[in-house]
């Protein structure tokens, strides 16, 4: 039977192949990378999994779903813009993969960690509009709709595009380093998620079917 690595030996293995402080960076922007695509994967799971899957939603609790929706969604934003962030803001030290770049010493994989990262700017730029106007922050001019500046559309396949470019650059950061690189978008679904949630929807529905029923029978 296979072993699971623990943290500690994810951890430890960054920083014998990378040094201590670019070993630990590493490690805590892929915990933050795996807790992103748990968080995008339950979403999908729950948003963007069926028709049926919709209907039972709004069958049970319509009003309720609406909300959950813009709220997960405008989280996953706000993540993938901490991820995105710049490497200090207002003397302050950000965890983001922007902060990888000074603790490169090769040239060749720095040059090539610039690289995907401006792709990852140009990726993740529709979730840092979303937040500066309609999410941190509320531009009165945009809620308006009179903001010369339309808002950037945020749809589903952009975050898709977003959390793709943000795996890049940790893996080309794996590849160097460790020979390998981590499937970040196979995130094992978390006990107790959405598949959860639903089944217990889809008992309870059956629950009220069953009552109606017995109670046409008497």
């Amino acid at each position: 039977m296979a072993r699971t690595i623990t943290p500690e030996e994810i951890r430890d293995a960054s920083v014998r192949a990378m040094g201590d402080e670019l070993g630990l960076l590493h490690y805590d922007l892929r915990n933050q990378l795996a807790w992103l695509q748990i968080k995008w994967g339950e979403y999908r799971e729950l948003f963007a999994h069926s028709k049926e899957r919709i209907d039972v939603l709004n069958r049970t609790a319509p009003a309720f779903f609406v909300f959950l929706d813009r709220a997960l969604f405008e989280d996953v934003l706000l993540h993938i813009c901490r991820l995105t962030d710049p490497p200090a803001t207002k003397g302050q030290s950000n965890l983001t993969m922007h902060a990888l770049l000074r603790l490169i010493k090769v040239e060749p994989l720095k040059v090539e960690l610039e690289r995907l990262l401006v792709d990852a700017d140009a990726k993740t730029r529709f979730a840092h509009d979303r937040r500066n106007r309609t999410i941190a922050h509320k531009s009165l001019l945009a809620h308006r709709g009179k903001h010369p500046k339309p808002l950037a559309s945020a749809s589903r396949q952009s975050v898709e595009d977003a959390l793709e470019a943000l795996r890049a650059v940790l893996n080309r950061l794996e590849e160097h380093f460790l020979g390998q690189h981590e499937s970040y978008e196979y995130a094992i679904e978390p006990l107790g998620g959405v598949a959860s949630l639903v089944a217990y929807l889809q008992l309870g529905e059956w629950g009220k079917e069953e009552r109606k029923r017995q109670a046409r029978g008497h």
